[in-house]
């Protein structure tokens, strides 16, 4: 019922914050970058905290984010590789957001071998950073280029997107709820690790936004779309996510969980990149080995970690 609900309401979400952004007159490019981005790392942002603070978990809590960020990219890949003869993608872009998430990946990893855990200084540093993103992208936003809306922007167009927005933020959040509430359950009843729910269970669940969004992109030959939106909303959670949970609860990890898992996450960031340099664009062979990629990692990281 939880991922149900958290299906259901982030693609109403997407929905009316983008006729909220036609009716604004904002660029495609501030869109998909930002907005869907940002609206589709919600539930990772929201099962995060729930998980840290309602869970009292915040070793679940950094295993979602980390599991997210693993799993979003060969999971996308693969299904709009499935579903599209062949994705074109930009390179230019593909290569400067990849090589971003990548350093991010570095980053997150040299500071959780260091010091073990995610401190409030590291949490401030990484929130920075999704600050200097959110900067940086609306500089390089092309202002000439925006959705037409007709002319004119009606007042109570505006009222009626946002407060659909915010309500079906409101069924987010509890679904988000319910979600964590049942991986705890199950975690408990298993005796699983905590860190390896989060990352393999509760992970999977908040990555059906993304992989709605760009399958729905994809089907309409937006594949910069597609493919802008699961980087950036890798971005988003590596960046604001990890910054928030860090603020909150300050998880602590092992070596192992470490290096288990996060040079993973270095590698998922620039496969896209891999492949479209050496591909020049992703087929449907490509789709499939990113399935089978994805399967074998999920086990692997089962006999690992659980």
């Amino acid at each position: 019922m939880g991922i149900t609900l958290l299906y259901v309401s982030s693609k109403r979400i997407v929905e009316y914050a983008l006729r909220l952004a036609r009716t604004l007159n904002l660029s495609k490019l501030y869109i998909g970058a930002v907005i869907v981005a940002s609206i589709t790392a919600l539930p990772e942002l929201i099962t995060s905290i729930a998980a840290a603070i309602y869970g009292s978990s915040s070793h679940m809590a950094l295993g979602n984010i980390i599991g997210s960020n693993i799993y979003n990219i060969p999971m996308v890949i693969g299904f709009c590789g499935l579903l599209m003869k062949k994705l074109e993608i930009d390179g230019e872009a593909l290569k400067r957001e990849s090589l971003t998430l990548f350093s991010l990946s570095i980053l997150l990893m040299c500071f959780l071998l260091i010091i073990h855990r995610l401190t409030p200084w590291v949490a401030l540093i990484f929130l920075t950073i999704y600050l200097i993103y959110l900067y940086r992208l609306m500089k390089l936003a092309d202002r000439n280029i925006l959705l037409a809306n007709g002319g004119y922007t009606h007042r109570c167009e505006i009222i009626k997107n946002l407060v659909a927005t915010i309500a079906s933020g409101v069924i987010l959040v509890v679904s988000t709820y319910i979600l964590v509430y049942g991986v705890l359950t199950v975690t408990d009843a298993l005796d699983l690790n905590r860190f390896y729910a989060g990352m393999n269970i509760l992970s999977l669940g908040c990555i059906i936004p993304e992989i709605a969004v760009s399958i729905s992109a994809a089907l309409r030959d937006e594949h910069n779309i597609a493919f802008g939106n699961i980087i950036g909303d890798n971005i988003v959670t590596i960046t604001l996510v990890i910054g928030v949970v860090g603020l909150v609860a300050q998880p602590e990890v092992t070596v192992m969980d470490v290096i288990f898992t996060i040079p993973l996450m270095s590698f998922v960031a620039i496969l896209p990149l891999i492949i479209s340099r050496y591909g020049g664009s992703i087929r449907r062979i490509h789709g499939l080995a990113m399935i089978i990629f994805t399967v074998v990692l999920y086990i692997l990281e089962t006999i690992l970690l659980a």
